[in-house]
Order: structure tokens, then sequence, then C-alpha cells
């Protein structure tokens, strides 16, 4: 898809919905008895239509979403129902789908009188002052005028923390008082005040950012069948997201490559049948080759992942945030160099996720039931699995003792 072509979320990666619950289908029903799923089919459709990409925007898209829907008053319910049944339906995915969750979240959030103004403003100076009221007059013509409500909001932020410290409680004073003195509207108060309450600012992912970083991916890593996808990637993780959200949420383009890129390399030395280690003499002439078995081959080929890893962490386009082992997975699912039915079948595999069983209890599974991994021929979709299965089980092991002495070099 290119920068001017018709805009499309439609869902090309993920397989069930981790929105597919009773409760969100009971929605649906209900919905559809108030709505007909044409009509909200065709006012999702005019809600991106004629909107460039680089201005898509997720309030925009939902406040022209809830006009087309052709109710007087649409209610929380009513709006969710009729998101789910897009999601549903694949119009949008899980990513799209929170991403207008969020939106309509903020913009409903309920916020309180307040009329205390603690005159902040005696406590940060005169410049300063002056500066943070040069920031709220052009919130609106400025911040508000070129973005979307979270980048604008995210900006302004942003621009805020440069001039002052301030915590969230402070931050509400300094919006009374910005209110008090009649510098910003009500309408303007209340956006500040439901950011803030939402702590929008944290919201880094929008319609914007996940529309180019899936149209840079597409474009580097055109997907070879693109109706095949992934109940994996949807499953929750401990922060509350999906794999694949929280891959999409915390990672640009690049480092999604560069992730995808060392699986790629896990999965060549692991499919090689020959790893050795070759000792030279002080001529430089090759005095002695040792050969690693299958299991050693793992374990080195593991290593290597794992100083990677650590060296991916301290790569400047990473900033310091170390990637785990699901990130690698999801990336390499994201660029297409794993298939989504390898990752469906990871997902069953009771040998990895069982807690009871030690890391090399599970590892020694694969590489015992496999020889040398990927050295035999396994019919697909299993040809990747055994690859896919060491590095899982090295995510679920983090963290807990993995050394064995059983007389192998590695």
């Amino acid at each position: 898809m290119s920068w001017g072509e018709t805009l499309s979320f439609q869902n090309d990666r993920e397989g069930k919905s981790l929105f597919d619950t009773k409760s969100n289908s009971k929605k649906i029903e209900k919905v559809l008895k108030k709505i007909h799923s044409e009509t909200i089919s065709s006012s999702y459709q005019e809600s991106i239509s004629d909107v460039r990409p680089q201005a898509v925007c997720s309030f925009d898209v939902n406040e022209k979403f809830v006009k087309g829907l052709g109710l007087k008053k649409v209610s929380e319910a009513q709006f969710e129902g009729s998101l789910f049944y897009l999601r549903a339906n694949d119009y949008i995915d899980d990513v799209v789908t929170q991403i207008l969750l969020n939106a309509y979240e903020v913009e409903t959030k309920r916020i309180y009188d307040n009329n205390n103004a603690s005159q902040v403003s005696r406590s940060l100076g005169h410049d300063n002052w002056a500066k943070v009221r040069d920031l709220f007059l052009r919130f609106e013509s400025g911040y508000l005028q070129r973005n979307c409500y979270d980048e604008a909001y995210r900006l302004f932020h942003s621009d805020l923390g440069k001039i002052i410290r301030f915590s969230e409680s402070a931050l509400r004073d300094i919006f009374i008082e910005v209110r008090s003195q009649n510098l910003i509207s009500d309408r303007v108060y209340e956006k500040l005040e439901r950011a803030r309450l939402s702590s929008l600012h944290l919201k880094n992912l929008g319609l914007k950012d996940y529309l180019k970083k899936k149209k840079n991916l597409r474009n580097q890593y055109p997907l070879s069948v693109e109706s095949e996808r992934s109940d994996f990637v949807t499953k929750l993780n401990g922060a509350g997201l999906s794999h694949r959200q929280q891959l999409l949420l915390q990672y640009n383009e690049m480092q999604i490559i560069l992730m995808s890129g060392l699986i790629k390399k896990l999965r060549a030395r692991l499919e090689s049948d020959r790893i050795e280690i070759i000792i030279y003499d002080e001529a430089g002439v090759a005095a002695e080759v040792i050969p690693l078995d299958p299991m050693e081959r793992f374990r080195f080929s593991l290593k290597l992942l794992r100083k990677e890893m650590s060296q991916l962490g301290l790569n400047s386009q990473f900033n310091g945030r170390a990637p785990t082992y699901m990130d690698l997975i999801a990336a390499s699912f994201e660029t297409g160099l794993i298939a989504g039915s390898e990752l469906n079948e990871l997902g069953g595999l009771e040998e990895i996720w069982n807690p009871k069983k030690t890391f090399w209890d599970k590892a020694s599974f694969w590489v015992r039931s496999f020889s040398s991994v990927a050295t035999v021929l396994i019919p697909p979709p299993y040809g990747f699995i055994p690859v896919l299965a060491l590095v899982a089980i090295e995510a679920t092991m983090q963290g807990k003792d993995t050394t064995i002495d059983d007389g192998s070099l590695f």
C-alpha cells in the first residue's frame, strides 16, 4: 500500500481475536437488533474514506463512525458491539480495535468540576510560568490544529516536561489555574483533563503510527500468503496485551526486522548438520577439529542467540530496550519468516508450556524426538516447529536454572 492509496486496516495476520468472548458476542447480537450489519460496515468504510494516511486519526474515525450508525445517541455498549462486529468480520484487527477503544474511552472519560485554583504559578516563577502559559495558548491553534488529539497531547505533555517537572496531581492543578485565568476555553480544558485522566501521553501507538509500520513492513516483506493468520499472536501476555499488540506498540519497523533476523540466523544454524570447533596451531594450521553432536549444536546456537539478543539491547536502534524471546517470535511472524500454521501448532504443544517440566526436560524432548532438530525431513507445517519450540522453551524458563551436566561441551 502506497501513502496515496485508499486506507485499509483489514486484518491480514491475526487469527482468533482476543476480543472474541461470550460477553462481546452478546454485545454484537444486541447491536445488530438495533443497527443493520450493512449500516455498521458502510459507516466504518465511510469513516476512513478520503482520509490521507499521514492524517488518519482514531478520534476522527470514531466520530464519523458513530454519526454514520444513524442513532440519535449511541451508547458505549452499542459502540463496542459495532466495533466488535467489524473485528469479527476482519474489517479491522485487534491492534486497530484496541486503538479505537482507547480513543473512545478518552473522549467519554468523565471529568469532575474542580474550581479550587492552587496558584501553582507562584511556585514556578515568572519566567517558567510565562513559558507554560504560552504552551497552553498554543494547544488548540498549534498542537491540535496540526495533529491528532493523542499526538497533540503527547507533544504538549513532552514540551511541558522540558520546562518544569510535574507530577500528575500537579498537572491537574496547573490545568485548573490556567482555566481559572481564562487562558483556555472549557472545551480545551476538558480535552486536556480527559487526556490527563486517561494517561494519553503513554498511549504511543495511534492509527497513523500503526499504518506506517505495517506499510513499511509489508513493502519490505510482502506476505506470500496474505490470508494466513495465527491464533498464537493474539494470545494475551502478562502485560494484558497480545503478543502482536506488544510487538507493534513497543518496536518500530527497523527493530522488528532486526529481531526477525535473529530467528532467521538461529534457524540456519539449527538446520546445519555440521558445526565444528577448529583449533589452530602456532602456524595457523588447523590442528584439531571437534564436531558438535545434535544437543551441543542446539546449546551452541541458543548461546549465540542469547548473546545476539543482549547485543540488540545495546544497539542504538533499541535505546537500551532488550527484546524478549516472544518478541522475536512475533517479529518473525510479522515479517513472514514464520508461517501461521507453524505458530498455531506451537501454541498447542503441551511439552513446551507445562510449567512443571524443567528447561532440559523440554529441550531434550525436542532434540531427541527430531534427532538433529531439522536435519530429518519433517513434513510441513512441522519443519520449523522444533526451532520455534526451542526458542519458546527458553522464553518460559527465563530466570530459572537451565544448567545441566551430562558431559556435553555446551
